[in-house]
Order: structure tokens, then C-alpha cells, then sequence
């Protein structure tokens, strides 16, 4: 049975009917692929670049805490995933996931590694000693 084409809804931004809640027509299906290739490509990047790797600033107190932290870790990666896929074009995933896989981008992201692992360690080392910065001034000294 045809649906009655008075009933079908115009959706402009989509270039096409929709016939209830579902779409009908090519250009939806050909974006919605388009889409989920981009997800693909930015999740590819984030797991690249370690970005949905977790924080690592210690071992969690719990098990509890530590399932918390892993729901926690996925859903920022999940995040960083949408953003990238929201925001950057097929032509800007493309480049990246090209830089990243090539002999510059390794090593970039293996320095990363070592910088973000020693700032972690050097935070909190200074966070629980109140260590005095170059200008004086002392991390977690309580304001009068």
C-alpha cells in the first residue's frame, strides 16, 4: 500500500519525505552513511591518539570506583569521538588519521605518552607537597 503523499511530511534539510517516523528517501540513507563513516574515522584518531585512554593518576580505591571510572573513561571517549566527527570534515579525519599513522605522527604520539605519564606524576607529586612554584606561590596553599 502507497502512503497517502497529503500524510507525508517534507523535511527540506534532508531532501526528502518522511512517512511517519521513518524516511523516505536515498539522500537520508547516503548522510546517515556519510556519518557513520566519520564516526569511524574520528573513533580510529581518538584510539590513535590515546585520547580515550584513562587519566592514570593512581589506582582506584575500589571496585566500585574502578567500575565507575571505566564507565566514565568510555563515555569521554565516546565524547571526544562525537566531537570529532561533529566538527571536523571527511577531508580533515583523512589528513589526521594519515599524519598519525605516519612515521612523524608515531612519534609525536609516542613523546605525548612520555610528556602526559611525567606530568601526571609530577602533579601529583606536587599537589600533596605543597610544592612552591617559580613564582612563589605554593599549589593547594589554603586562601585566607
Amino acid at each position: 500500500m502507497t502512503p497517502n503523499p497529503k500524510s507525508r511530511l517534507y523535511e527540506p534539510d534532508l531532501g526528502c519525505y518522511f512517512v511517519g517516523h521513518a524516511p523516505d528517501c536515498q539522500l537520508y540513507q547516503v548522510q546517515l552513511m556519510s556519518y557513520e563513516n566519520k564516526l569511524k574515522k574520528a573513533r580510529e584518531i581518538v584510539e590513535l591518539i590515546g585520547a580515550g585512554k584513562p587519566a592514570g593518576f593512581g589506582k582506584a580505591p575500589s571496585r566500585e570506583f574502578a567500575d565507575i571510572q571505566k564507565r566514565r573513561n568510555q563515555q569521554l571517549f565516546d565524547l571526544q569521538v562525537e566531537l570529532r566527527a561533529k566538527y571536523m570534515s571527511d577531508e580533515q579525519l583523512d589528513a589526521l588519521l594519515k599524519f598519525y599513522k605516519s612515521e612523524m605522527g608515531i612519534s609525536i604520539i609516542k613523546t605525548n605518552e612520555i610528556i602526559n605519564s611525567e606530568f601526571r606524576e609530577l602533579f601529583l607529586q606536587r599537589m600533596t607537597s605543597n610544592h612552591q612554584g617559580k613564582d612563589g606561590s605554593v599549589w593547594m596553599q589554603p586562601k585566607a
